[in-house]
């Protein structure tokens, strides 16, 4: 396994494609958690993961080996298909071994649903490939929290008073003192006048000025039904960062959006939300976040009612006062650094 001549780029940091050397590796050298998947009928089956964590890793892939020693698949988690971490899955006793097998597409290179005839049968085996990445990506997750521990706490006294001052200098800039004399009388009084940004006429010439790729507007290919039946046009656009406020607490997030100045929002009353991962240099993921794994409840705070989610999409959110706020609940494996864009769908 180490000689150059079978397997090139043995170097840890080099491994992207081919796995075998980080798998034995891994089996060799580290001890086995037993973690148990359930399928849809909540029958449990039991594997022993084997797991590697190391920074020099570059693509995390866990092998799904059967009892013979066959791997099915090269497995990408969800939402972790770049952490730094190697794994391996073996089936506990031959009950599992028999379930994996039946699984296996027709070239036995993956785990698979598609094959499967009976609705019922497909539907129990697309729930149970589904909660592999959900159980390992918490394993996973707990993992790297600990191996990366907050570092305690922050001081944030001089971050608020800058904010508080920034904002009294930007609000100075639109006031201006007025003097008032009364009739007969030489009494004069001072009062303050805000100036109000009035739309003029060519609003829209105004309004295609202040746009920018940000926000840009965009019309997406799915419809929806009226009450008529007829097919309507949903449309998208992006909150701006301003328009976004989020609040992370213990067990749960407050998100808040106000889209009283959105140019784009034109007084609906109810949406859908979309998250998209945004890094560091503002390049955008629209598939790399899925909000089950994340989120196990989400409450509309405007009507108390629990949202659904469908096609990694909040449905059916309220806007009352052109205000959307919604409390998330959070899983386990949610990682509070992630930044979003959050995109608005009417």
């Amino acid at each position: 396994m180490k000689n150059n001549n079978y397997y090139e780029g043995l170097e840890i940091d080099n491994i992207k494609k081919n796995f075998t050397s980080l798998y034995i590796n891994t089996y060799m050298n580290k001890e086995p958690k037993e973690i148990k998947i359930e399928d849809k009928d909540k029958e449990q089956y039991e594997f022993m993961l084997y797991l590697d964590y190391n920074c020099n890793i570059k693509k995390g892939r866990m092998a799904i080996v059967r009892r013979i020693g066959m791997k099915i698949e090269d497995k990408k988690i969800k939402n972790m298909a770049t952490a730094p971490f190697n794994a391996v899955m073996i089936p506990v006793s031959d009950k599992e071994d028999k379930f994996l097998k039946s699984l296996e597409n027709e070239s036995h290179t993956s785990l698979s649903s598609d094959h499967i005839k009976d609705q019922d049968i497909q539907n129990n085996a697309k729930r149970f490939i589904n909660n592999i990445s959900k159980e390992v990506g918490k394993y996973i997750s707990d993992i790297m929290k600990m191996e990366n521990p907050v570092g305690g706490t922050m001081d944030t006294s001089d971050i608020l008073y800058s904010v508080e001052s920034s904002f009294k200098k930007e609000f100075q800039k639109d006031i201006s003192t007025v003097q008032l004399t009364r009739r007969n009388s030489k009494s004069k009084r001072n009062i303050v006048k805000v100036k109000t940004h009035v739309k003029s006429n060519n609003g829209d010439d105004n309004a295609k000025t202040n746009q920018n790729t940000f926000g840009t507007q965009r019309k997406k290919s799915a419809r929806r039904q009226d009450g008529d039946g007829k097919d309507l046009n949903r449309v998208r656009f992006g909150a701006e960062p301003e328009e976004v406020k989020r609040l992370v607490l213990p067990g749960k997030e407050i998100l808040y959006i106000d889209l009283s100045n959105n140019y784009q929002y034109s007084n609906e009353h109810l949406c859908d939300i979309v998250l998209h991962i945004v890094d560091g240099t503002g390049k955008e993921y629209s598939s790399e976040f899925y909000i089950n794994n994340s989120y196990f409840n989400i409450v509309d705070m405007n009507t108390n009612l629990q949202c659904s989610v469908k096609n990694n999409t909040i449905k059916n959110v309220s806007i009352c006062n052109k205000k959307i706020q919604l409390k998330l609940q959070t899983t386990r494996s949610y990682n509070s650094s992630l930044k979003f864009i959050y995109y608005v769908e009417v």
